[in-house]
């Protein structure tokens, strides 16, 4: 399985990277739990949590519990 991320969830990620980077002492959690997140996905892509919406009726999500954010996604 390959994972494609578009342009504009590059570009929030990489917002969402620079805020933790900028305002917290931790290093990079964000980093680590999104890395974490993706290798998760590609071995257990179906165990993300239905979260469908008209334009995509088959849209998962994945909780990133340490910085509170999502990975949204379709397989």
């Amino acid at each position: 399985m390959k994972i494609q991320i578009g342009a504009r969830p590059r570009a929030q990620v990489e917002r969402e990277r620079n805020w933790w980077r900028e305002n917290r002492d931790y290093p990079d959690p964000f980093d680590q739990e999104y890395e974490a997140a993706l290798r998760w996905l590609l071995v257990r892509p179906q165990n993300g949590s239905p979260w469908p919406t008209a334009r995509r009726p088959h849209l998962l999500r994945v909780l990133l519990p340490k910085t509170g954010n999502h990975i949204y996604y379709t397989i």
